[in-house]
């Protein structure tokens, strides 16, 4: 702590320094002992308390209105997974779950109380590259009155008094918008792991199962379904279809409509 000193005190350490009787060097060497540190007030290295509060305010409005735009994004997948869950319980139930709040803290989410039975239905979840859980929780007292409807052998009964003419249709016109690959094959032939290691372009690969005159195959997916001649219509290479191969049942692609509609 520095000492300030009265007039009389320094005149006599002045008096004792022209008399010798104090030595300079020795109040001098005190003096360089300090250690002074420059400071730059244009560019301080802190922050003051007042920017730090500020700052502290402005990212807490921030968080507040994320938190609103994040939840109403939520609310609009739930909204729609509801809707799943909601047609796969369709032949036990007619469910109709509702959305009635959103808890960040699972802790504070308080259905039912600690010590009643619960069915923990856990899903993996991946959304892009992120991986994850989904937890369902259905407390016992919701599906307690429909308990005995939890059995395979009513599910299963459910699923058959389900097959109405009406569900056909539904499920042809959804089947309807499904794309399938169809793809004409020549023929084949069976080589060694060597020999197909070693095929470069400009080879010729001999068709030993497949005739010349032989019809081509017509598959859809990978079962297959006609036979069919090869041709061109116009400048496009095309295929006839000939003969019904009976390896796909009628009733996987058919349909219950008639003729007209095509």
């Amino acid at each position: 702590m520095t000492e300030i000193l009265s007039q009389d005190e320094i005149d006599s350490l002045l008096n004792a320094i022209s008399s010798g009787e104090v030595n300079e060097d020795e109040y001098s060497s005190v003096g360089e002992q300090k250690k002074v540190k420059i400071y730059d007030f244009k560019r301080p290295d802190k922050f003051s308390k007042d920017q730090i509060r500020t700052l502290q305010m402005m990212h807490e409005t921030f968080a507040r209105l994320a938190t609103t735009g994040l939840s109403a994004v939520m609310e609009g997948i739930i909204v729609r997974i509801l809707g799943n869950l909601r047609e796969s319980w369709s032949t036990v139930i007619d469910l109709r779950p509702r959305l009635g709040n959103i808890e960040t803290n699972p802790q504070f989410a308080q259905v039912v109380p600690p010590n009643d039975m619960v069915v923990l239905i856990t899903l993996e979840t991946k959304v892009g590259e992120v991986e994850g859980m989904t937890n369902l929780c259905i407390p016992y007292i919701t599906i307690e009155p429909i308990i005995n409807k939890l059995s395979a052998q009513y599910w299963y009964s459910s699923i058959r008094r389900g097959e109405t003419d009406e569900n056909k249709a539904v499920i042809q016109e959804r089947l309807d918008q499904v794309t399938i690959p169809l793809v004409t094959e020549i023929g084949s032939v069976d080589i060694a792991m060597m020999d197909l290691m070693g095929l470069q372009v400009g080879d010729v690969i001999k068709l030993e199962n497949t005739p010349t005159k032989a019809d081509m195959m017509i598959k859809v997916g990978d079962r297959s379904k006609f036979k069919c001649t090869p041709g061109k219509v116009g400048n496009r290479l095309a295929v006839q279809i000939g003969e019904t191969i009976d390896e796909i049942p009628d009733e996987l692609l058919g349909s219950t409509r008639s003729e007209q509609e095509y």
